[in-house]
């Protein structure tokens, strides 16, 4: 055998052993990620046990953000329709179910019962969301195209941006409640289904 003959076939041993490791890292990698899903499929049905006595504050969460979200949407399809036309009738109509104030977007008795984190979280929300519409209903009061129709671009843009951060605060709740217990039929109470 020659020189390069040797050299050509430790080259392949060497190889063979590098391929043997690559698949053998492979193979780690794999059941690593599998327990690692596996860990955080359990931390999140945790986190769902540990959530159930408080469903109902982070549904009212949940109810509230996409409520604002839905309102967001529809107001600025409006203005891109009001901006469009110019017709003031748009933005007259843009008043409507807007909040008369900041007190009229959060129930008190919700926030009080609920947990502290869940409270920044509305809030948070319901500034956001009070800072897109808090200018409905002064815009909704004029009535010719010089006035009304200049502020709709930055009001869009306001809309779009409340938008946004309204989402990100819905993932931070979107699946912290089992989709089962969303989906649980409401006709008959718990205590029915309780013994004498």
């Amino acid at each position: 055998m020659q020189p390069s003959d040797i050299i050509s076939l430790i080259a392949l041993v060497v190889a063979l052993a590098a391929l043997c490791i690559s698949v053998y890292q492979a193979f780690v990698g794999q059941r690593s990620l599998e327990a690692s899903r596996r860990a955080i499929k359990h931390s999140l049905r945790s986190t769902h046990l540990t959530l159930l006595p408080k469903a109902n504050f982070v549904i009212y969460l949940r109810t509230k953000l996409e409520k604002w979200i839905k309102h967001l949407e529809h107001a600025t399809q409006q203005m891109h329709r009001a901006a469009a036309t110019e017709d003031p009738h748009l933005l007259v109509a843009l008043s409507e179910g807007a909040p008369q104030s900041a007190q009229d977007i959060i129930d008190r008795p919700m926030y009080e019962l609920s947990p502290e984190w869940l409270r920044v979280l509305l809030t948070c929300g319901a500034q956001h969301y009070y800072a897109a519409v808090c200018n409905f209903h002064p815009l909704s009061e004029f009535q010719d195209a010089d006035s009304g129709f200049g502020f709709t671009s930055d009001l869009i843009q306001r809309c779009g941006k409340s938008h946004f951060y309204l989402k990100e605060l819905l993932s931070y709740v979107d699946e912290l409640v089992p989709e089962a217990y969303l989906q649980c039929p409401a006709s008959i109470k718990d205590e029915a289904f309780l013994t004498l």
